[in-house]
């Protein structure tokens, strides 16, 4: 009991210290503040393709701010859509977002999951509501999963160590065999129940770039504000599952730990066939990031899977998309973007055999060994 109790005021202690120490020394001025524009407001513009990004997010806002309970909507101070002159300003939130605190181990794990279940619940209770949906199109999946994933895959170039992992049949990843991304998509887009078990109920409006960057944090757990929703450029309405699945991403898919050069990488091609291992090395990180995954697994299975159908099926398999997703980022070395092709193919094996045990067994046998 006294080690229990020792433990725990040294851990109080530390995030305490954490906590101060951000607020205190490295919390950014408001100066400092990408797009700040003085009294105490900052500022978003947008030219060309943003300016219909632009829209939907002062559309969203707007739809929102309305049934906002849970005050998750920035104060919108001011806004013009004229060309060349397009811009809105949200009041400025001296809150880190969510990604400086799990980097920076500021709030205990307790306080992480009541702020999840929180942010879930209201998201339910707001967003994901009928009264914000519309029917779902005949040609929903070709047009938001199968068309945007061919494309992607189409830009990598097949004959770059990219392109030659994201083809290969089989992969071995730290000393186990997996099949390809590419064959267990063009199997999926093939079979009737994954394709009716991705077309969700409903569209709502969701918020559609749900990071970790994107969620402001003030002192209380209650107290989120979520930035950039709507910010899609397909429009303000889309499936539940796409804003649990970036979530997943960014908590279990590396993509943190890519930002700030925390991996080791190897790569080689033996008999022709690609052989990839790495290893993270911030490890309290990782597992921090890991267990927060868990809270949010568990917060969506509470709050919004009882009401939207298969979103946890659905979430799992856009988390195995999303490394894909992010390959043509200007900002991704060569390493990163091995590193995201390796995830995706970790987490469709993953997905498939936790879904669809006796297609990833027929599968498995069906593709040649080198």
């Amino acid at each position: 009991m006294r080690n229990l109790l020792t433990h725990g005021l040294h851990r109080f202690r530390e995030i305490l210290g954490n906590t101060l120490r951000f607020y205190v020394f490295h919390r950014p001025s408001p100066s400092h503040v990408a797009g700040y524009h003085g009294r105490r407001r900052v500022r978003y513009r947008a030219q060309g393709d943003d300016m219909e990004i632009m829209r939907h997010e002062l559309e969203w806002i707007e739809r929102f701010r309305k049934s906002d309970l849970y005050h998750f909507v920035p104060r919108l101070l001011d806004f013009s859509i004229e060309f060349g002159n397009a811009y809105y300003d949200i009041q400025y939130y001296p809150y880190p977002d969510l990604a400086v605190i799990l980097r920076k181990n500021m709030n205990a794990s307790f306080f992480l999951r009541k702020r999840w279940n929180i942010l879930f619940h209201g998201l339910a209770e707001t967003l994901y509501r009928d009264q914000n949906s519309l029917e779902v199109p005949e040609d929903y999946l070709q047009r938001e999963l199968f068309d945007p994933l061919q494309q992607q895959m189409r830009l990598v170039p097949a004959n770059k160590s990219v392109g030659r992992l994201l083809r290969a049949d089989r992969v071995r990843i730290g000393g186990t065999d997996y099949i390809g991304v590419m064959r267990i998509l063009q199997l999926l887009m093939e079979n009737q129940e994954f394709r009716d078990r991705m077309v969700p109920q409903r569209l709502h409006s969701i918020h559609g770039r749900l990071s970790l960057e994107h969620i402001l944090c003030g002192l209380q757990a209650r107290r989120m504000v979520l930035l950039h929703g709507g910010g899609r450029l397909h429009g303000i309405y889309g499936d539940v599952a796409k804003d649990v699945a970036r979530l997943y991403h960014e908590l279990r898919g590396y993509l943190i730990h890519l930002q700030e050069r925390q991996y080791s990488l190897i790569l080689q091609m033996v008999d022709s066939s690609p052989e990839l291992d790495f290893e993270i090395l911030n490890t309290d990180l990782r597992d921090r990031l890991v267990d927060n995954y868990v809270m949010v697994r568990d917060a969506v299975e509470t709050w919004v899977q009882p009401y939207h159908g298969n979103v946890l099926y659905r979430a799992a398999f856009y988390e195995a998309c999303e490394p894909l997703f992010d390959l043509q980022r200007s900002d991704m070395r060569r390493s990163e973007q091995l590193m995201l092709v390796a995830t995706s193919i970790l987490r469709c094996n993953e997905w498939l055999q936790r879904y669809h045990a006796d297609v990833w067994d027929q599968l498995n046998a069906s593709v040649p060994r080198e």
